[in-house]
């Protein structure tokens, strides 16, 4: 049933605060459970190594190719 949910996820908002980091590769291994994500945001903190855009339109083109929206937004 797990797998049913995360295969219908349509939009997820991910908060990294100091105490969850998580790199690129993480965030795309995470991603790759979710082929019918339409929305994605991140919120996270500016010293957190997530600013490539190419690496992210990469991760996307991919693996999730029905994403529509994407929002990113840094914290101090």
């Amino acid at each position: 049933m797990i797998d049913q949910v995360h295969s219908h996820l349509v939009r997820i908002v991910v908060n990294m605060s100091v105490a969850f980091q998580i790199n690129i590769i993480q965030m795309e291994e995470s991603l790759k459970c979710f082929p019918r994500l339409v929305q994605f945001a991140v919120e996270c903190r500016s010293d957190i190594d997530l600013c490539d855009e190419e690496e992210w339109e990469r991760c996307f083109l991919e693996n999730n190719p029905y994403l529509q929206k994407f929002n990113f937004k840094f914290f101090n």
